[in-house]
């Protein structure tokens, strides 16, 4: 969400389903900041886990067998859209963890 500050309710999200955490209002109670993702927090985080992905595939890493067809991760801003409503929700360790449930936070990449 890269200078995003909106989330975003797709049509097809509230088609599929009412609770999908695009479509639900920020928690007013929640005091965290919003963060949002630069450019540069973008490329830290490929290059971190790509890194760690390739020493996993190269059978570098101990306690981890060697990985087959490891693809390269790359960025997705709609993910990215949905996992910052997420972060407007505030759920803490206390409370049910629904963004567990996929059916919740499903992008329209997926087959629901």
């Amino acid at each position: 969400m890269v200078g995003s500050s909106v989330q975003k309710c797709l049509e097809e999200y509230k088609k599929q389903r009412r609770t999908h955490i695009a479509c639900l209002s920020p928690n007013k109670e929640c005091t965290i900041k919003a963060r949002h993702v630069s450019k540069a927090d973008i490329e830290l985080i490929l290059r971190t886990h790509n890194h760690y992905r390739s020493m996993v595939a190269m059978d570098k890493l101990a306690n981890f067998s060697t990985a087959k067809n490891m693809q390269q991760l790359l960025w997705d801003e709609e993910l990215a859209s949905v996992a910052q409503a997420k972060t407007y929700q505030c759920t803490n360790a206390n409370r049910n963890l629904d963004h567990d449930k996929a059916a919740h936070r499903f992008t329209t990449k997926e087959k629901t």
